[in-house]
């Protein structure tokens, strides 16, 4: 996960180089990741995130190779001299890759590489040895450089173990029919010469949740405003844009940063349930949006894209500015004939659509500012009214209300943005709701990700074994008592 790889990245400080967002010009207001070195700016990483296969990418994308190529700088500014002549270049990235499995630092504390590396896991060397090696190839092809992990001859073990790999992605693809299998092999007849060992082998285990029998205490009460009269008005009393949030994702199943791509009009009446809420969250720049233009003096459809730019402003998912990030995930998503991109919210329970439809009234009308901010949820007051609320205000709000129901606001207990969501996957398998619904509920792409949610976990098989044991014990204890 893109996370738990950043969060291990902290644990390692920089020496040789320092890494940050620069903007650049473009209608979008983009930004591009840099790393800065004794140097300059690298050159070479900058030519891969703007090249045109590139460009789309992701900033934690960016983020990733920024981190794995710092990495490689500092280690071969502190090492170098060790593989320099005596054909040893060559073993620079495996033993890179051994320095972030391993750690650098020895038992009684001493370090002669002077990086003072901890060992990270073998998700996180592993992405930065594969990022390295794709830039390394980038430059083979553009510059014609030595490969840093150039392709070998691949023994019989090597071979049958990437055909496999390939094997198992072909029987998840819904393109399997047109798998060539002899091309396959044929390819598996070469390796990388720098490969990450086979890690253990572990059964996926369940995410964390937010506990389902604390969920309603948390919209009830967690969102209360701090030393405010109880006898105001409900609209002053509790946050409801965040109480809307936090439903959106424990009812809603949406992800942390979905509910922040949301426009004012993106909620109505669901006229299927008359009184719920029939919630769209549109790809934040590919989906369509319909409006008034004052200049054309008619109704327009564009692209959300279009349509922000027309304003000064541009998606979440591509703004330069760090706190207004809001990221996207390419989640399933319903595709119409008119060319728009969708995902429609599935309240569990229901009743959830009905609760939300009524704060969202409330909002409106009581709350949000008046603005021409397409954004649905914004700030209320102080400089920055009316502009896009952010992420991390978002999130200091919940850990104070998951803390008010006697929650630890930490990823081990659910008690996260990311535990509600798997709130509300972990609500849909106990209620039996058949996998492929959860996986349309959940907006995920791939079924192996809605799987995790209906594995049993480890109480759950001591039940079930235990039951088992009891039945057991029924046919077997009378004929055991005659012995």
């Amino acid at each position: 996960m893109e996370i738990s790889q950043m969060d291990a990245e902290r644990h390692i400080s920089p020496l040789h180089h320092v890494s940050c967002d620069y903007p650049i010009s473009t209608p979008q207001g983009s930004s591009v990741r840099v790393l800065i070195t004794e140097e300059g700016v690298s050159q070479v990483l900058l030519d891969w995130f703007l090249a045109p296969r590139n460009r789309q990418k992701s900033r934690s994308w960016q983020r990733g190779y920024a981190q794995a190529f710092g990495l490689f700088y500092d280690f071969a500014r502190q090492r170098g001299h060790v593989y320099a002549g005596g054909g040893r270049q060559h073993e620079i990235l495996s033993d890179f890759a051994e320095a972030l499995l391993c750690g650098t630092i020895q038992p009684d504390g001493t370090d002669e590489t002077g990086l003072f590396w901890p060992k990270l896991s073998f998700d996180v060397a592993d992405a930065h040895v594969k990022r390295l090696t794709w830039l390394s190839d980038y430059c083979v092809e553009r510059h014609g450089n030595e490969p840093l992990n150039p392709w070998v001859s691949a023994d019989w073990a090597q071979r049958l173990a990437q055909f496999r790999a390939w094997d198992i992605g072909n029987r998840r693809s819904l393109l399997r029919h047109i798998g060539d299998r002899q091309a396959a092999w044929d390819r598996a007849a070469h390796s990388r010469d720098v490969a990450m060992r086979r890690r253990p082998r572990v059964d996926p285990v369940r995410p964390p949740y937010f506990p389902p029998q604390k969920f309603s205490d948390l919209i009830r009460m967690g969102f209360a405003v701090p030393r405010h009269s109880a006898r105001g008005p409900a609209h002053r009393r509790v946050h409801v844009r965040d109480m809307m949030i936090a439903i959106l994702q424990g009812a809603g199943g949406l992800r942390q940063s979905e509910p922040f791509h949301l426009y004012l009009d993106d909620v109505r009446d669901d006229p299927r349930s008359p009184g719920s809420a029939l919630v769209r969250v549109h790809h934040p720049s590919e989906g369509k949006y319909r409006f008034f233009s004052a200049v054309e003096r008619k109704w327009r459809v564009t692209s959300r894209e279009e349509f922000l730019r027309s304003k000064g402003l541009c998606p979440r998912h591509k703004v330069g500015s760090k706190h207004l990030f809001a990221g996207w995930k390419d989640p399933l998503l319903v595709r119409e004939k008119a060319g728009d991109f969708y995902m429609e919210v599935q309240w569990f329970p229901a009743w959830w659509g009905k609760i939300f439809w009524g704060l969202y009234r409330t909002y409106v009308r009581d709350v949000r500012p008046q603005t021409d901010s397409p954004f649905l949820f914004v700030n209320h007051s102080g400089r920055f009214v009316g502009s896009p609320y952010t992420i991390k205000q978002y999130d200091k709000k919940l850990a104070r209300a998951i803390n008010l129901v006697g929650v630890q606001p930490v990823k081990e207990t659910g008690g996260t943005s990311h535990g509600l969501r798997h709130h509300y996957g972990q609500i849909l398998a106990d209620a039996g709701v058949d996998r492929v619904v959860i996986q349309k509920a959940m907006h995920h792409k791939s079924p192996e990700s809605t799987a995790i949610y209906t594995r049993p976990d480890a109480d759950k098989v001591h039940r079930v074994l235990d039951q088992a044991v009891s039945r057991q014990e029924r046919v077997e204890l009378p004929f055991l008592a005659g012995i």
